[in-house]
């Protein structure tokens, strides 16, 4: 490393320990089991968080939604328990830790056979029970709500859901602002179900309570960390248990501060980290001869291939085997786009030469970075950890997604002898190219899918993860001066991402 990356070093280190801390400390009396459902299900994730606060002898039951996990909802799940609740997490079908086949009926049916175990076990008592869900698991938590007796169901931003029985008794609505239509629709509908009904303490005692609580300023993910939900969550649980919120409750920070100051962290170090190792074994700078291309030439090619690419998927996905709940599709759009553009980019191609041979150790920072960056996510904030069906894919993926991460590099060229200001002008280019396939790939989920949550999820995490990306890869390149090694390296990355990210089917 420079003299002027120590400093980084030093801040990224001191937030990751920072935050650690704070996670640690956050960490309530909890347990950790597989839960045996029976013959579909036989080993579903649990955490059961004990209550920190004077109990109110009732439980929750958390439901997440499309792409989370157990673990993205352990914030809220922590301050639950904070009011006086035990809580109850799991993972669906094909997120988290759960390897089992995902689909939405699955899903339902594995919720369905969490909380009827956890009865039968002596777990939870249906009549003292919360069912409380986001996204999917909002839908989910609508029905299950119906079919079982439970105290309440509390459905944020949910899904939408044909109901069949009709609300579930003594039901709060979450919906923020800036919802997705779809999710928007529900919430309307469900306002309209629940006309003319109250929230008095003999609407619940009746078991025909409802309020429906706007969220002004609040996205569909945003609202799983919102304080003001999370609060109004707990108010109506206590109130369906015949209790009430203690007058000092306070919700804990720290976890969630310490999650951020920590993922934050960790972007400090995930570029210098792989520069380190540059350093380490005496990589030395290389000045490339190779230029990138226009801008204008460059959206060009990113539109062509894009339109081309959906094209073939739309009567063909090649990857579909992969078993990735629309991550096949999206490897499978990146894996087309990519040779198009390799064979339009050929004249930047031949003039790339193969690095040498003692630069291509280097790659082994990938693994490292990702497993550090997987170990902190799956910690506390995303289920990003490697389980064993999703490292089958994951060699699978770093093929598939050579030949785009290396056209990127052609087109970007280097970066080595940029300034700052033009340095940060290459990361907008890279983000606005990367934006055209994004937008292919979610009107296709959208419009022929209908994957509403999934357009949300590419906008939101793909940015944040490509962000990060582009700074490790440029500061791979500048050390080894390979576009080939950084394009590698760039592939390995977004092989985690893929194969940790997306549910299994």
């Amino acid at each position: 490393m420079t003299r002027r990356e120590w400093p980084l070093a030093a801040v990224g280190i001191a937030l990751l320990v920072i935050g650690a801390y704070w996670v640690a400390e956050a960490h309530g009396p909890s347990r950790y089991f597989l839960l045996n459902t029976g013959a579909d299900f036989p080993a579903v994730p649990v955490v059961a968080l004990e209550p920190t606060a004077p109990p109110l002898h009732g439980s929750v039951v958390v439901i997440h939604g499309l792409g989370a996990s157990r673990v993205v909802m352990l914030t809220l799940g922590q301050r639950l328990a904070a009011a006086g609740f035990r809580v109850f997490l799991f993972d669906a079908p094909g997120h988290g830790n759960n390897t089992a086949r995902f689909s939405f009926a699955r899903a339902e049916a594995c919720a369905a056979a969490v909380i009827k175990t956890l009865a039968a076990h002596g777990d939870l008592d249906l009549q003292r029970t919360v069912l409380v869900g986001h996204s999917m698991g909002g839908g989910i938590a609508l029905l299950l709500g119906s079919r079982f007796e439970v105290a309440a169901t509390v459905a944020v931003a949910p899904a939408p859901e044909i109901l069949r029985r009709g609300i579930p008794a003594n039901l709060l609505v979450i919906s923020p602002q800036f919802d997705v239509p779809p999710m928007r629709e529900m919430a309307q509908t469900l306002r309209e179900l629940g006309r003319g009904r109250g929230d008095t303490a003999a609407d619940f005692m009746a078991r025909r309570a409802f309020r429906a609580f706007p969220l002004a300023g609040r996205t569909h993910t945003g609202t799983i960390f919102d304080e003001a939900a999370t609060r109004e969550t707990a108010q109506w649980a206590a109130m369906a248990m015949g209790a009430s919120l203690r007058s000092d409750y306070a919700m804990p920070w720290r976890g969630f501060v310490g999650s951020i100051s920590g993922l934050v962290g960790l972007c400090f170090l995930f570029p210098l980290a792989a520069g380190a190792v540059a350093w380490a074994g005496d990589i030395r700078s290389a000045q490339e001869t190779s230029v990138g291309i226009s801008l204008p030439a460059a959206l060009l090619y990113w539109t062509c291939a894009s339109l081309l690419g959906i094209g073939v998927l739309a009567v063909w996905v090649p990857f579909e085997r992969l078993h990735l709940y629309s991550g096949d599709y999206f490897a499978s759009l990146l894996a087309i786009s990519g040779t198009v553009l390799l064979a339009l980019l050929a004249p930047q191609w031949r003039r790339t030469s193969l690095p040498p041979m003692n630069t291509w150790w280097m790659l082994s920072a990938a693994p490292i970075l990702f497993l550090a960056i997987g170990g902190w996510l799956n910690w506390q904030l995303a289920a990003g950890w490697m389980n064993a069906a999703r490292w089958e894919r994951f060699p699978f993926l770093a093929i598939v997604l050579a030949p785009y991460c290396l056209a990127e590099e052609l087109a970007l060229g280097p970066s080595g002898q940029l300034r700052f200001a033009n340095r940060l002008a290459r990361s907008g280019w890279h983000l606005l190219l990367r934006f055209i396939v994004w937008f292919a790939a979610a009107y296709a989920l959208f419009a022929v899918f209908s994957s509403a949550v999934l357009v949300l999820f590419f906008v939101v995490y793909l940015g944040i993860f490509s962000a990060g990306q582009r700074l490790a890869t440029d500061a791979v390149r500048r050390r080894c001066g390979s576009a080939v090694v950084a394009a590698i390296f760039s592939a390995i990355l977004g092989a985690w991402f893929l194969a940790a990210a997306f549910p299994l089917t």
